[in-house]
């Protein structure tokens, strides 16, 4: 704070932070005492500097500036020596702990933000995954069907065969017993068992049962 730089905007210490900085301050003003007062005097430190300006000094700290800045916030008598002791307390605290903890912060959020970027992308990645195994699902479903389907035609198939093998047997054998009741020479030379039906298709290119 030393130095012009002037901050109007209040920094909220933590509580560890706050008694840190208290603990500190109460060192420096000892010194100061210590040195106005070598040899005792009946007055305690904690009556010219006490936990009262502690607290003004933390509840706005960041909105004063420099030396001139923190007399108005203490108020009330000074020792010499004082507050530049203090001043000096309070730009090492905040050069110090207080920006380790800013900067932890900072990387904690980062860290966080590193974290949630991370989830994020893996749970894209989880849902690719498994919209490519519905789709897998999906594929193979559709060729089992077609599988199936075919099967089903092809016993179709096999069944409208052998439907036709029988009626063509059948044929043959109705046409023979026509031929023979009519006297007239059958073609099938009067061979009209199944067996006869089957040899007489297979010649022809007709596989039967």
């Amino acid at each position: 704070m030393e130095g012009g730089t002037t901050t109007t905007k209040r920094i909220r210490l933590s509580k560890t932070l706050e008694e840190m900085l208290s603990a500190n301050l109460i060192d420096g003003f000892q010194k100061a005492f210590d040195i106005k007062y070598p040899h005792g005097t009946m007055l305690y430190p904690d009556n010219l500097f006490g936990q009262p300006q502690i607290d003004n000094i933390i509840n706005n700290f960041g909105t004063f500036d420099g030396k001139a800045g923190l007399s108005k916030i203490i108020g009330g008598r000074f020792i010499p020596g004082q507050i530049d002791i203090l001043n000096t307390v309070i730009n090492d605290f905040t050069t110090g702990p207080l920006a380790n903890e800013e900067a932890l912060k900072i990387n904690t959020k980062a860290a966080s933000r590193e974290d949630a970027k991370a989830q994020k992308l893996s749970e894209k990645q989880a849902q690719r995954e498994q919209k490519s195994r519905e789709k897998d699902h999906e594929r193979a479903a559709i060729q089992e069907a077609i599988r199936v389907e075919d099967e089903k035609g092809e016993a179709r198939t096999c069944i409208r065969g052998k439907e036709q093998k029988w009626q063509l047997r059948t044929l043959i054998r109705l046409a023979g017993e026509d031929a023979e009741r009519r006297g007239v020479q059958s073609i099938h030379r009067g061979r009209y068992t199944i067996e006869d039906c089957d040899e007489k298709t297979e010649s022809q290119g007709i596989t039967l049962g």
